[in-house]
């Protein structure tokens, strides 16, 4: 139960009704009650009041009466309507525990949905980032192979170069093995753009065509796992009202007796020192 709950579910209380009427009178009971409180504690100063208002001057013993009369009929009418509310409090729990039900399981609803769509995007974030990333390997790997063809071109040329050299009687021994090395590293960019290409695709491949809770990253587990915790709970609502829990009637129940009641018993109290004020 809610902390708004612990002091009156009124969001769940139907607008209109026996319990929407006994609220409304309860306000004005606090009301006029706490005006009795101040004229048996002497804490009217009718001088102080005719200074503040001078269209019209009540005399204290009127405005004494005044609301003791409004405290009674207030009074009245509040024992009336909570005998009316006693009478039908079934109907109005049975309705106010049903519209928190229906607010669960749509807050429960929501919950799931909000997480299902965080992973969709997240997961059409990493299809469009993963793709962004097939294209750049690509790309270097187009740029890897153009430089492993110079570089065999340049190789040939200085082989064929260096054998007309070996025939004149000169040596290149040097530059050949730098000229080798230069063939060796072109081929390994091409091997290592081609691992990140296969890399790149596979991953893209497994985007499209799996599942968003197959991506293997935080992100999308914590969402994935949020998901699941939403919708278990909204299958748990479905199958089990909490309101038939043992002793949650009997805590709404307390719940609203301890709102009716203080309000009478104030009320209750006020009459009496006024009375005792007054005479």
């Amino acid at each position: 139960m809610s902390i708004v709950a612990a002091f009156g579910d009124d969001d769940h209380t139907a607008a209109d009704g026996p319990y929407s009427r006994v609220m409304k009178v309860r306000k004005w009971l606090y009301i006029f009650g706490a005006c009795a409180f101040l004229l048996s504690f002497d804490l009217y100063d009718a001088e102080a009041l005719k200074s503040l208002v001078r269209i019209i001057t009540l005399p204290s013993w009127l405005l004494i009466q005044t609301v003791a009369s409004g405290v009674v009929y207030l009074l009245f009418q509040y024992l009336l309507l909570c005998a009316q509310l006693w009478r039908t409090y079934d109907i109005v729990l049975g309705e106010r525990l049903a519209y928190r039900r229906a607010d669960e399981l749509a807050r429960a609803a929501n919950l799931a949905a909000e997480a299902r769509t965080a992973l969709e995007k997240h997961r059409h974030q990493a299809i469009e980032s993963t793709r962004e990333r097939a294209n750049t390997a690509h790309i270097r790997l187009a740029e890897a192979n153009f430089a492993a063809e110079r570089a065999m071109d340049r190789y040939h040329g200085f082989m064929a170069n260096d054998t007309v050299a070996n025939q004149d009687g000169l040596t290149g021994g040097f530059s050949t093995t730098m000229m080798e090395a230069e063939v060796n590293n072109a081929h390994r960019a091409v091997e290592d753009a081609e691992r990140e290409v296969s890399t790149t695709t596979e991953r893209y491949s497994r985007l499209i065509s799996g599942e968003p809770w197959q991506m293997e990253d935080s992100v999308s587990t914590a969402l994935y796992q949020t998901e699941q915790r939403a919708d278990e709970e909204f299958q748990k609502l479905r199958q089990q009202d909490p309101a038939t829990r043992r002793g949650y009637r009997d805590l709404e129940r307390a719940v609203d007796l301890m709102r009716i009641v203080p309000p009478a018993i104030f009320a209750f109290l006020s009459l009496i020192s006024l009375a005792h004020f007054s005479f």
